[in-house]
């Protein structure tokens, strides 16, 4: 069984075909792009860095929640940028 990033669990060793392809693009999406968005997003950056990983909203707030800046920034993750709109 071959996992996300290429390790077979049953061997233990790497799939060498896997590491040739493109790097893994996540988008999430939600409505407010304020609070929950902004911190998967900050710990997919920090646990997945060759990943391209993007948060986006339908209808983002004015700015990340305060709360939600301050719990990140607690685990080491900075999420203080502006909500993005899903076309931005």
């Amino acid at each position: 069984m071959l996992t996300a990033d290429g390790w077979n669990l049953k061997l233990g060793t790497r799939n060498s075909k896997l590491e040739t392809l493109t790097p893994m693009r996540v988008l999430i999406l939600c409505t407010g792009n304020a609070c929950r968005s902004q911190m998967a997003e900050g710990f997919l950056h920090q646990l997945r860095p060759e990943w391209e990983v993007f948060s986006a909203g339908t209808f983002p707030a004015d700015q990340v929640h305060p709360l939600a800046i301050r719990v990140m920034a607690e685990a080491g993750v900075d999420i203080s940028r502006q909500p993005r709109f899903l076309r931005d």
